[in-house]
């Protein structure tokens, strides 16, 4: 195709600023980290709000039309409804399906929303982002260890995460998840760190007469280590396509599970993608440079 404007550059530009780049672009690889990071920590606050905005709403026109039933005291509300249609020779199935259950829990989360302002949650997210933009992009640019930026890449998302949980006293809570997307995030974007910095292949094409052996045994390893990554994203996504349903039922409310599973379908479907690109993808770019230093040898 033609270099101007054709799909296989439009393709190329694409991949450039999505993945990751190399260390022959250290200030661009520092700015699409801290990036990306950034990105996965408004999803984090954002995603949570919306979802119980929108519950709120359901909330309010349930209660105003008095159809509001806390979940754990259904089969109470049920025998009791039961007992009047027995009397009254009503539609016991037409009033129970006009009913909005709501987990107990949730029942006392929706009060809470009322009270967060437009303005405060605002405040809370610049707040989480600024100090995380500065430390980490120092990090990223000054501390050449991978495993010392492993863990603190780790530790500063986990501590910015909780610290503003825990300080910004907002009553918008949601603790189970901001922290566990919390964790995870922290995870995903440390190994995505340590896999984009770790060397494998010094230098191509020399290394002595044992150095095939050498780069095949590498290459054995860092193809188990594909294998594995494959293995994990798919134990995740398996578990959470078994039990996701069955949790937020319980959490929300069987009234209040639409909103909730887009938002965490949302943050797992951001998830997924970024362990891709990122630790998958990077995975194979290393089994590709030890294949191209291989092949370097024989010729």
């Amino acid at each position: 195709m033609s270099a101007n404007g054709s799909p296989a550059l439009a393709s190329s530009s694409f991949k450039q600023f999505f993945d990751l780049p190399r260390r022959s672009r250290a200030a661009w690889y520092h700015l699409l980290l801290v990036f990306w990071i950034c990105v996965a920590l408004i999803f984090l606050m954002v995603v949570p709000y919306a979802y119980d905005k929108h519950n709120r709403m359901l909330y309010e026109q349930a209660l105003a039309s008095d159809n509001l039933v806390i979940q754990e005291f259904k089969s109470i509300y049920e025998n009791s409804i039961l007992e009047t249609c027995r009397t009254k020779n009503c539609n016991f199935y037409s009033i129970l399906h006009s009913k909005k259950l709501i987990a107990l829990d949730y029942a006392s989360q929706m009060e809470l929303v009322s009270q967060l302002p437009f303005s405060d949650f605002l405040w809370a997210v610049v707040v989480m982002l600024i100090p995380l933009i500065a430390v980490i992009g120092l990090a990223s640019c000054y501390v050449s260890n991978i495993i010392a930026r492993f863990l603190f890449i780790f530790l500063t998302i986990s501590f910015d995460v909780v610290g503003v949980h825990l300080l910004s006293g907002l009553p918008h809570a949601n603790t189970k998840f901001y922290y566990i997307f919390g964790l995870l995030i922290s995870l995903l974007f440390s190994l995505c760190d340590l896999f984009h910095n770790v060397e494998v292949v010094d230098h191509p094409g020399t290394g002595g007469k044992y150095a095939a052996i050498a780069l095949q045994e590498r290459h054995k390893k860092w193809t188990s280590i594909l294998g594995y990554c494959l293995a994990i994203i798919s134990l995740i996504v398996g578990t959470i396509s078994f039990n996701t349903i069955y949790y937020i039922r319980a959490l929300f409310g069987e009234g209040f599970l639409t909103a909730p599973t887009v938002g965490i379908g949302i943050m797992c479907g951001l998830f997924v993608l970024v362990f891709i690109v990122g630790i998958v993808g990077r995975v194979r770019q290393i089994l590709a440079e030890i294949e191209d230093a291989i092949a370097l040898l024989h010729d």
